[in-house]
């Protein structure tokens, strides 16, 4: 069925502005660009034409939205959101011409981003738009200050030079503004200790760590774990609904964990945000910062005090208490620190097939015989 680009805007791409906190408004010539806070505003004048959407938060354009309708690719079409950036005056900005700091274009189905604040920066796909606090904080974030924090990290004293070299080249390709790396090293070098001693450092430059269950769970990560316990205070972890990578890797499991570096773990504090929470997905049911309203909470404002912390601070018993003792319990396998009833396993609507779970376990088996003994070493 043809569906024209003021439909595609209408009952696609205003929707997702929406979900990220945006109110559409339409431009109006008689308001003053302060008035506008959190505003997607439509067709925004420009030099080079009006821009279908202009991002504005607290009277600053920050970003340009270029739509297409849904038959149509929007990566292309960057460059159209390009113009238009070219195109708008009076603004605070100017990088290489361009006079906003973000770019998006789509067309309801699909969003591809550029940050054109640097220019090794490269245009990529998101699974939907920034929100305004997002890109508030985008915005502000310095990257090379923490770029130049990671390599003034001291390595472990217990990395080989060969460990350290992995670490420092992962710092460089996140310099070249890189965003995926593969680290490959033969069984027996360290992998573990290079990892920890890679954590350590981005945990010092200001970066947060998600990882998927399999890394909580197998049983070389009980060994990550303890060496993390047993020189940091690892106090939270974050247990994030299922799908919240779709659509890039909608069945993986995945947590954020909190820790600081120095001292011991005494405790850690689990918010499950993931039993019994529909699983998220691009339409119907997707991620928003309501998700985390009650983790955030829990939480508290301060990430340096954690006394007043309390159980009951969680209306639907999400937040959780363990003392050390539990975690040694339980070989320091973080993600076996579970207390809520799924409710889907219990009714077995949303069970595996048997031959689905044969599958799995096969494909597990064949991957810890090709990971061999590699995370066992601690040189």
């Amino acid at each position: 069925m043809y569906e024209s680009e003021h439909q595609t805007r209408e009952n696609r791409i205003d929707p997702k502005l929406r979900v990220a906190g945006w109110k559409i408004v339409a431009y109006d010539n008689n308001k003053d660009l302060s008035q506008y806070d959190r505003c997607a505003i439509e067709e925004y004048p420009t030099s080079n034409g009006p821009a279908d959407y202009a991002l504005c938060v607290n009277g600053s354009i920050i970003a340009v939205v270029e739509a297409k309708k849904v038959s149509l690719g929007p990566q292309d079409v960057l460059l159209q959101a390009e113009r238009y950036a070219r195109g708008i005056s009076g603004g605070p900005y100017n990088f290489d011409g361009l006079h906003v700091p973000f770019l998006y274009s789509t067309n309801g189905e699909v969003i591809w981003h550029h940050d054109v604040r640097h220019h090794l920066n490269r245009s990529r796909q998101i699974s939907g738009f920034h929100t305004p606090d997002a890109l508030i904080e985008m915005l502000y974030f310095d990257t090379n200050d923490s770029i130049g924090r990671f390599f003034d990290v001291p390595d472990n004293s217990l990395t080989r030079y060969y460990q350290q070299d992995a670490c420092n080249a992962i710092g460089e390709a996140i310099s070249d503004r890189k965003r995926t790396m593969l680290v490959a090293m033969a069984t027996g070098t360290g992998k573990t200790y290079t990892m920890v001693n890679l954590i350590y450092r981005l945990m010092k430059a200001g970066a947060a760590i998600v990882v998927p269950d399999n890394v909580l769970f197998a049983d070389q990560a009980g060994e990550v774990f303890k060496v993390l316990c047993e020189d940091c205070n690892l106090h939270t972890v974050l247990r994030l609904p299922d799908g919240t990578f779709t659509p890039y890797s909608p069945g993986t499991k995945t947590n954020v964990i909190f820790f600081t570096k120095g001292g011991m773990t005494e405790e850690t504090w689990v918010y499950d945000c993931r039993t019994n929470i529909p699983k998220i997905t691009k339409k119907d049911r997707p991620l928003t910062k309501e998700h985390f309203a009650e983790f955030e909470k829990c939480f508290g404002d301060n990430p340096d005090d954690f006394s007043g912390r309390d159980e009951k601070d969680s209306e639907s018993d999400r937040w959780r208490r363990f003392h050390i003792s539990e975690l040694k319990e339980r070989d320091y396998k973080i993600d076996s620190l579970k207390w809520l009833r799924d409710d889907s396993l219990e009714s077995g609507e949303d069970l595996p097939l048997p031959d689905e779970l044969e599958a799995a376990v096969a494909e597990l088996n064949a991957i810890l015989d090709l990971m061999g003994n590699g995370y066992a070493g601690k040189e």
